[in-house]
């Protein structure tokens, strides 16, 4: 019997182009996603605008679902790794809030059709796919949750509850995408800077401020776990 031939291992090459193969599928499949709709999109549309057969596809990925899910998960991965560098470099929260605000907008603002898709087409994913980005969206907010509580202890930002405050800033950098033109007159730092003032400062300007009504003040987070905890008591 014929010794079999040792194929050794795949060389450099080889491993970087199967890498811009695996690229190449997700920003097919990220724009057609976006443009086309994830529900309307085949992998042969995929496989057709890249020039493979859809066979060739699946050496990459065993489906679509798995596509949609590789493009929401390495978002939010990558926006844990940002956040991660932030924390080690930054040790006052509010800088360390500010550049994660502004890093989160850029993000989705150069990065429009992914965001497109990561924000409308999740309920496309299986269940157990759907937990685990639900999971990765948990663990980065609990991140940004975690600057905005040592800034209150900090005593650098207002003591407002901060599940409603973080939901509230991730709100406001998330949707950008909804209304951004890239043909704009402002450039994607200039949003990205005017979003993260008027999250940090209001938009009422200091005169203005010092004659609001005190029924539209928030109440300081810690006061009303003093409260509620009397309610309750």
């Amino acid at each position: 019997m014929a010794a079999r031939a040792d194929i050794g291992q795949p060389t450099d090459d080889a491993i970087a182009l199967g890498k811009d193969r695996r690229e190449e599928i997700l920003a097919t499949a990220a724009h057609l996603f976006c443009k086309r709709g994830y529900r309307s999109t085949s992998l042969q549309h995929i496989a057709d605008v890249i020039g493979f057969t859809k066979q060739a596809i699946y050496y990459y990925f065993e489906s679509k679902d798995q596509i949609l899910f590789e493009i929401m998960s390495r978002t939010i991965r990558a926006g844990i790794e940002r956040v991660r560098t932030i924390q080690r470099e930054e040790s006052k929260p509010s800088n360390a809030l500010r550049r994660a605000l502004a890093e989160h907008v850029n993000t989705v603002l150069t990065h429009l059709e992914v965001n497109v898709v990561f924000n409308r087409e999740h309920e496309f994913l299986s269940p157990q796919r759907s937990e685990i980005i639900k999971g990765q969206q948990r663990e980065y907010n609990l991140m940004i949750r975690q600057i905005y509580c040592d800034g209150i202890s900090s005593g650098d930002f207002r003591g407002i509850d901060p599940t409603v405050a973080v939901n509230t800033m991730l709100v406001a950098c998330n949707s950008a995408y909804l209304w951004y033109k890239p043909a704009g007159c402002l450039t994607v730092d200039e949003i990205a800077g005017t979003i993260i003032d008027l999250l940090a400062s209001g938009f009422l300007a200091p005169d203005a401020k010092a004659s609001e009504p005190a029924a539209g003040r928030a109440m300081p987070f810690a006061a009303s776990m003093r409260d509620s905890a009397a309610t309750h008591s």
